[in-house]
């Protein structure tokens, strides 16, 4: 039944069912067994916003999952929208709102009633490529097995007419879809449909065909994430702050694929995109911290990058606030905590996040593992990250890696699996492109690490060259220093001072690169931390300021109270002894 209060009982007991669906639901009961059409439906449930028509039907599919053994109630009228057959009784007994009927088993409920699925066997292109049909069949049998991992699916396999041999399958959903090459391009289109045939839900994948094994992995987790977003199961599913729209998805995977995109408007605009479609996002929010985080140390004034670390503030206790159960809010709530320097309140909303874990979400070892190398936690955070592998054997490659590799002196290692992740996605991985050109340089690769940085359109290898040619700086007295900042930087300049800093250290300048570095940590933001524990500042590290500069930020407190003292640092009776 349909309630006022826009909850859906099944069995008396409430179904869980997101905004967007239940927007759906209410308009299609609200019509009294109507038939609505899709332009209605839309105009209702995304009034001013213009959303493509996949949005919707997978909202249906959403309905449908939910009404369990009464989903033959939503009926699909064919090019023109949908109806709802109502129980008369049970809209007689309501004087507020259409009921729908319960199932005549009590018993049934969500968990109970697996949504059957049939997948067939990509087709390939091709007629007689071989490449392409030994592709076409590894990808399908991978999505069979991360597929098969979400409990509420039951699915089912075809045989080569595309025919399933049981009843079990005879009103499931459809899952197809074509593969062709190009050269080194390979495109996956994949669909979704209805048993009567209607398309739901549909994609294309374009991926570069670098490594065979890698590229089917890659392209059954994205199909495989997609189908979750509109079934709404798995760790992508409202229930664990995912959505269960795939526009709202797709858009904040394009956040993450840009998020640390030195013009940090690009991630955001995703990420506003994908609020405004769902509202009630939490990973999105969450995400947001982020985006005001990486702004806030490129701010060119202190006034901006305080406004910024404001509006962290203000996103992350949205997020944390929207459901304080999932480790989404409070990871984002570390992360803005980290930012103002505050590390025994970041370090105690880490551990919430961590103790919130369900196994179930590559994400959050990840972002553990990110933070744990923002502290000096090395080998804890390669850890965290061979975990979300365990998870999802994809994160195995994952570019964050990059990061650990340098910091833990593993160069050549770095630039390995930074060149093999460019050459399958190039442009993906922007992100970690620094880690890959400092662990060049590590080997004494100079040039070409200068090389690299322009091939990948990121201005470390110039600020490298400009850096060492100027001798006005390098002579320069460190009373004058502070002078030489606030002439080109203003108050602001976070970033800036940071990779200068790291200049000074791999020039063997290390009474400069600290004071570089506690001209950074006088602006806001908090990148200068993380690069504490870069290869570059080694000898920096050893020195009397960079003790005293850790002892005043509170990493020592907070290394003491948990224990937790990384890979960098050893305990003394007074003091930090540094490597």
């Amino acid at each position: 039944m349909l309630q006022p209060h826009r909850q859906l009982l099944v069995g008396g007991r409430r179904e869980p069912l997101g905004k967007r669906a239940l927007d759906v639901l209410s308009f299609l009961a609200e019509a009294q067994g109507a038939i609505v059409t899709k332009d209605e439906l839309l105009d209702a449930v995304w009034p001013g916003i213009v959303v493509e028509e996949n949005a919707l039907q997978v909202h249906i599919v959403a309905v449908r999952k939910a009404l369990g053994p009464e989903a033959h109630r939503l009926k699909t009228i064919r090019s023109i929208g949908y109806q709802l057959a109502l129980d008369p009784s049970a809209i007689a007994a309501s004087n507020v709102t259409p009921g729908i009927a319960e199932p005549q088993d009590p018993r049934v409920g969500r968990g109970e009633h697996r949504i059957p699925v049939v997948l067939r066997a990509l087709a390939a292109g091709g007629p007689g490529d071989q490449t392409e049909a030994a592709l076409a069949s590894g990808i399908t049998d991978e999505l069979i097995v991360r597929l098969r991992r979400m409990p509420e699916l039951r699915i089912g396999t075809a045989d080569r007419e595309g025919q399933v041999v049981t009843d079990v399958f005879e009103n499931a959903y459809i899952i197809d879809g074509t593969l062709r090459s190009n050269g080194d391009r390979l495109r996956v289109a994949a669909r979704l449909s209805s048993s009567e045939g209607e398309i739901l839900w549909s994609q294309t994948f374009d991926h570069r065909l670098a490594d065979l094994f890698d590229v089917q992995e890659q392209i059954a987790a994205s199909i495989a994430d997609a189908l979750s977003v509109s079934f709404d199961v798995g760790a992508n599913s409202a229930e664990y702050g995912g959505t269960d729209d795939p526009e709202a998805f797709a858009a904040y995977l394009q956040f993450r694929v840009h998020q640390l995109h030195p013009d940090q408007t690009v991630p955001m605009r995703y990420l506003e995109r994908a609020i405004s479609i769902d509202p009630a996002y939490i990973k999105a929010l969450g995400a947001m911290s982020t985006s005001y985080g990486i702004r806030a140390a490129h701010a060119g004034s202190r006034k901006e990058a305080l406004e910024l670390l404001l509006e962290q503030d203000k996103s992350t206790q949205r997020a944390v606030a929207a459901n304080p159960n999932l480790w989404v809010g409070h990871v984002a709530r570390g992360w803005y905590y980290n930012n103002r320097r505050d590390f025994r309140s970041c370090e105690a909303s880490m551990q919430l996040a961590a103790q919130l874990d369900k196994g179930n979400d590559p994400e959050l070892p990840k972002l553990l593992a990110l933070y744990a190398f923002s502290v000096g936690r090395t080998k804890k955070g390669l850890a965290l990250l061979n975990s979300a592998a365990l998870i999802d054997p994809i994160y195995r490659h994952d570019p964050a890696f990059v990061w650990g590799f340098l910091q833990s002196e593993q160069y050549d290692e770095a630039v390995d699996l930074y060149g093999r992740l460019a050459a399958s996605e190039p442009g993906r991985h922007l992100a970690f492109s620094s880690y890959a050109f400092w662990a060049q340089l590590c080997l004494g690769n100079e040039w070409a690490a200068i090389q690299f940085a322009r091939q990948q359109g990121i201005g470390t290898g110039d600020d490298l060259l400009a850096f060492k040619a100027d001798e006005t700086l390098l002579a320069m007295p460190s009373a004058k220093v502070k002078q030489w900042a606030a002439n080109k930087y203003g108050d602001g300049g976070h970033f800036q001072l940071v990779n200068a800093a790291l200049n000074a250290g791999y020039c063997k300048h290390p009474q400069l690169a600290m004071v570089l570095m506690g001209l950074a940590l006088e602006r806001p933001g908090n990148y200068a931390v993380s690069a504490f524990w870069n290869p570059a500042l080694a000898e920096a590290r050893k020195t009397d300021a960079f003790g005293q500069l850790v002892a005043e930020l509170g990493l020592e407190t907070m290394w003491r109270e948990s224990g937790d003292w990384g890979d960098f640092s050893h305990p003394r009776e007074t003091g930090v002894q540094f490597k």
